[in-house]
């Protein structure tokens, strides 16, 4: 495990106009890392309100750019990486990529330093559905409605289309009965969620039993684990099925989920590691994961008073771990500081070194049209 002596000393400011601060640090094996992939990493910190992007262009040094978004949860990107939609407070805030920048005269001096401009190009407003884990499929984009406690579809003109419910959840309330939060699809359909209960009460996971969460397994509704502090962020990746148990700060790896029973499904722990892990990002044999601060409850109430964490306030830290998942070793470490403490998801934006994502109220984007 790397420490905060193997991180550099150099900290970069978020951009002024995110209307939040915060620094980061890394250690100097993330640039090379970002290089080789040839791509760009988002985060979404809804502590902060922004989507963070990092990249490097030269290995060397980490560039740092922020674009505010309203406590920004889920990240999107279709599969041909030209569709970006964000889970906004009340809205799903679309992005299309710029295919020919040049051609546009308010992007000319953007385009100088960028090889990826995303631009604003739709909003669909949902009302708070407490939006987390989103996913693009052939012709929608389906996503995790914590609210009401389903996976829902995209519907022009409604708020939601919900097509799958957890079996314990017995009607459709905006009562946020389990904390219904994580998704993984294959083939285009949900396949397996995470949730912090199997309740049908309102609002019944704000309890001091953390150990409650399960992953269920969509197609059959079986539970694949369960006794989890407070589940996040299954992914499916090389036939096996990784996710996050947060309140442990643990990584899980089940070998064969679609097994019929749990003992043939070979259930392991990856790593342990020095926060809240939540977003995961697999591609090969690494794994990008996301770390996050503790939090008290906005309500003032005591919850989760068994969590693991807790135990270990001196050492948690937010930021981004690069893990070998063969052995669970991290190979690379980002820290952020301030504002940045609460990370939820996190995305690759490939074949991208520089890219540039305007915010919604940048003046290019009333310069740029169409048709």
């Amino acid at each position: 495990m790397l420490n905060s002596t193997d991180l550099d000393d150099s900290e970069i400011a978020a951009a002024p106009d995110t209307l939040s601060t915060f620094a980061v640090k890394y250690c100097e094996r993330f640039a090379p890392l970002l290089k080789a992939m040839n791509a760009s990493l988002l985060l979404s910190s809804y502590s902060a309100n922004s989507l963070v992007v990092l990249s490097s262009s030269d290995g060397v040094e980490i560039q740092v750019t922020s674009v505010f978004v309203p406590r920004l949860l889920g990240i999107a990107l279709n599969a041909k990486q030209d569709e970006l939609t964000l889970a906004a407070y009340g809205q799903l805030l679309q992005y299309r990529r710029v295919e020919n920048p040049s051609a546009h005269k308010a992007l000319n001096e953007v385009a100088k330093n960028s090889d990826t401009i995303f631009l604003p190009s739709s909003s669909v407003v949902t009302g708070f559905l407490n939006t987390h884990d989103m996913a693009y499929t052939a012709d929608n984009l389906l996503f995790v409605n914590s609210s009401f406690s389903c996976i829902a579809a995209v519907k022009v003109g409604k708020s939601f289309a919900p097509i799958w419910q957890p079996p314990f959840i017995s009607e459709l309330k905006p009562e946020d009965r389990c904390h219904l939060n994580g998704m993984a699809l294959e083939n285009g359909q949900p396949a397996f969620i995470s949730s912090f209960t199997t309740s049908d009460k309102p609002n019944s996971w704000r309890s001091k039993n953390s150990f409650t969460g399960i992953i269920m397994r969509v197609m059959d509704n079986q539970i694949v684990a369960d006794g989890l502090s407070l589940p996040h962020t299954p992914r499916l990746h090389q036939g096996k099925l990784y996710f996050c148990e947060s309140g442990a700060g643990k990584l899980w790896c089940i070998d064969n989920p679609y097994a019929d029973n749990r003992e043939e499904m070979r259930l392991t722990c990856v790593g342990e590691y020095p926060g809240f892990t939540r977003g995961l990002k697999c591609l090969g044999d690494l794994a990008l994961l996301g770390l996050s601060r503790l939090r008290p409850a906005k309500d003032g109430s005591e919850r989760n008073t068994d969590m693991p964490l807790l135990n270990k306030l001196d050492d948690i830290a937010s930021g981004v771990l690069a893990i070998d998942l063969r052995s669970g070793e991290v190979v690379a470490q980002l820290q952020f500081s301030d504002d940045v403490a609460q990370i939820y998801d996190l995305e690759l934006l490939a074949d991208s070194v520089g890219p540039h994502i305007f915010a919604w109220d940048a003046e290019e984007v009333s310069q740029v049209f169409t048709f």
